[in-house]
């Protein structure tokens, strides 16, 4: 079986993917807000049609050191933590479009050792070219399991 997803580019070599349908909107040259007193890997805010949407700076969570300053590109993603509730919403900051690939069942593997911050944000992963890529478990990402926890 194939299924459609959006490679997304986070800098530094750091990739993931969302499903096709998961990736709804891109903001160019965002307008980001501080948060006070959050972790720095969410601890800032936009505003997308009428709403305050948390955004993820998956560089920050990988390594505390490189917080993505200004952010060139915001990706607004959709997600429903239970079956049936109304989408919620985040974003998470790229550096460049994503690109659109085919993922086969036959690509599916395990992320690499060198991986480990990866896997607490993967639901699985899959091999593109030489490298595992992270599926990126969007609920548990903006649930606060993770937006809560120091990077």
């Amino acid at each position: 079986m194939e299924s459609i997803a959006w490679l997304l580019d986070f800098g530094d070599g750091e990739v993931a993917a969302v499903g096709q349908r998961e990736l709804l909107h891109l903001v160019p040259q965002p307008e980001i807000f501080d948060v006070p007193r959050t972790p720095q890997h969410c601890s800032r805010v936009l505003a997308w049609q009428n709403r305050v949407v948390p955004v993820w700076d998956v560089r920050a969570w990988l390594s505390p050191e490189s917080r993505t300053e200004s952010a060139s590109l915001a990706a607004i993603v959709g997600y429903q933590a239970r079956v049936g509730e109304q989408p919620r919403f985040g974003a998470v900051l790229l550096v460049k479009p994503p690109g659109r690939i085919a993922v086969k069942d036959a690509d599916a593997c395990e992320l690499a050792d060198r991986q480990a911050r990866w896997k607490e944000l993967a639901i699985s992963s899959f091999r593109h070219g030489e490298d595992p890529v992270a599926i990126l478990d969007l609920p548990r990402m903006y649930s606060g399991v993770l937006a809560n926890h120091p990077a």
